[in-house]
């Protein structure tokens, strides 16, 4: 326990928490199952309740304007959840309220130690719909192996099965809508008092049903029903396709469709921020042209085709691929024209990052290896190919010596002379660095009509966070903050 006397109350912030539903009954038959009822937010009370709070400042303008982040709730357009992070400088931190979010706890049915079925980042799915040559080839640049796709399935499959077995067993719990403050000790003691009194001075009075609800209150039956109905399809339409040809042989149109039935898995069963899934989300997805290209005007504007579930989910309610795309007897697309403005599979993966260091040593081993082994197919001496022999051994041990060296240095170990070491690995990494830059001067008119270096990596980073097909940066300190 806290020893409160030491702290400031002003400064010290707790999470509080609330709980809004309905719990589990006895059924009207003895003997039978409880039954369970579930709670969902309504988007737009959800809405209103941002507006509300904006209304008790309405002078507010610009960044002290609370806007809310809303999260769709299993590809629907009435439910959702809610976060409100205040700006640094707004009157409710100030008063001690820093952060609000409302979500429905039916997510908990698919919680294992905090882990979540199809998380944002996972690729398995993009690994089982890719060729073997691409994906082999993708990874080589990297100098990372290639991912097994045994485990690729026995992963995907057991995301699928933490959805499906608790949608089929778990119908008599009741889960209730969370609402979450953060606030500071001090409004945490005022928001305790004034319950308190209020349960003294006030009775509990019935919600008449004229007077609405915030929340959508059914059966935990029913709504896992909906869960099954909505996530089961796609997984069968998963399965249907990656098994129209042999493993790491499907066409290319084939995985384009697959890394979207993919993706639609991953945001079918929670809620999640939609439109950072832009080739989901969006009917037209326009590329951003680099900042070289605007002013050269190489480069025309692109557009890329999506799923347009913004528009099904406004007209119908729920997030269905737009009517013409997808031609579900031959799970296709409908036309070769379609399939080329959707973006190829690599997009799609979000694990596979570039280690410069890395790929410099391994590209040196290769370059050592591939030389001797060259010399070895031609000589003919079996004292110069026994001697050759034994030369590539020992630089085998040696690169598993530097490697573990590396590690030794760079990892959480303590040894003595450990920040020498340190020094001496970067002061190698400078030289190299130095010595690649030297390799690649241009000439002075080269200089002048070329954009500096930084720019261009600048511009590269961006456009490559513009070309991505799912760009989940902007959204990951959002989506780990409130993980549905």
């Amino acid at each position: 326990m806290f020893d409160m006397s030491q702290i400031d109350k002003s400064e010290f912030h707790v999470d509080l928490g609330f709980m809004y539903g309905v719990p589990s009954q006895e059924p009207n038959v003895s003997g039978g199952p409880r039954i369970g009822y579930t709670a969902l937010p309504r988007q737009c009370c959800l809405k209103a309740f941002v507006k509300r709070f904006n209304d008790l400042i309405p002078d507010a303008k610009g960044s002290l304007k609370i806007k809310g982040t809303h999260y769709t709730w299993g590809l629907t357009k009435d439910v959702g959840s809610l976060t409100i992070d205040f700006p640094p400088r707004h009157p409710f931190r100030e008063l001690g309220l820093s952060y609000i979010q409302i979500y429905p706890s039916h997510k908990n049915l698919f919680n294992c130690e905090s882990h979540y079925p199809y998380p944002l980042d996972d690729d398995t799915g993009v690994c089982l719909a890719m060729d073997s040559h691409t994906l082999k080839s993708l990874f080589s640049v990297v100098s990372r192996p290639m991912p097994n796709l045994n485990f690729c399935r026995t992963s995907w499959r057991s995301s699928g099965s933490r959805i499906g077995v608790p949608l089929q067993s778990h119908s008599n719990r009741s889960f209730y809508v969370r609402m979450e403050l953060r606030v500071t000790e001090t409004l945490r003691q005022k928001i305790c008092s004034e319950r308190r009194r209020q349960r003294q001075t006030q009775s509990v009075q019935d919600l008449h049903l004229e007077g609405g609800c915030p929340f959508y209150i059914h059966e935990t039956k029913v709504i896992n029903n909906f869960m099954t109905a909505s996530t089961q399809v796609l997984a069968r339409l998963f399965q249907e396709i990656v098994s129209l040809a042999p493993e790491g042989c499907l066409s290319i149109d084939h995985q384009k469709l697959l890394v979207q039935i993919f993706q639609l898995q991953k945001v079918a069963h929670s809620a999640v921020l939609l439109p950072k899934f832009k080739y989901l989300y969006n009917s037209v997805v326009r590329i951003k042209l680099s900042p070289q290209g605007t002013q050269k005007g190489v480069e025309q504007p692109r557009e890329k085709m999506g799923l347009g579930l913004k528009e099904t989910i406004q007209s119908f309610g729920y997030g269905y691929p737009k009517h013409g795309l997808i031609d579900w007897v031959e799970l296709n697309f409908a036309g070769s024209h379609i399939a080329e403005q959707f973006p190829h599979p690599s997009h799609a993966l979000c694990n596979i990052k570039a280690r410069p260091e890395d790929r410099r040593r391994l590209n040196d081993l290769f370059e050592e290896i591939d030389f001797v082994i060259g010399r070895l197919r031609m000589e003919r001496d079996e004292g110069r190919r026994e001697i050759l022999l034994d030369w590539l051994v020992m630089r085998l041990i040696k690169q598993f010596h530097i490697d573990i060296l590396i590690y030794m240095i760079k990892g959480p170990y303590q040894f003595v002379n450990k920040e020498r070491h340190v020094k001496t690995l970067l002061c190698e990494d400078e030289d190299d660095d130095e010595d690649e830059n030297s390799r690649t001067n241009v000439s002075s008119n080269q200089k002048n009509d070329a954009v500096p270096q930084k720019n261009q990596l600048r511009s590269r980073s961006r456009r490559a966070r513009s070309d991505s097909d799912y760009e989940l940066d902007s959204s990951e300190s959002e989506v780990r903050h409130f993980s549905f």
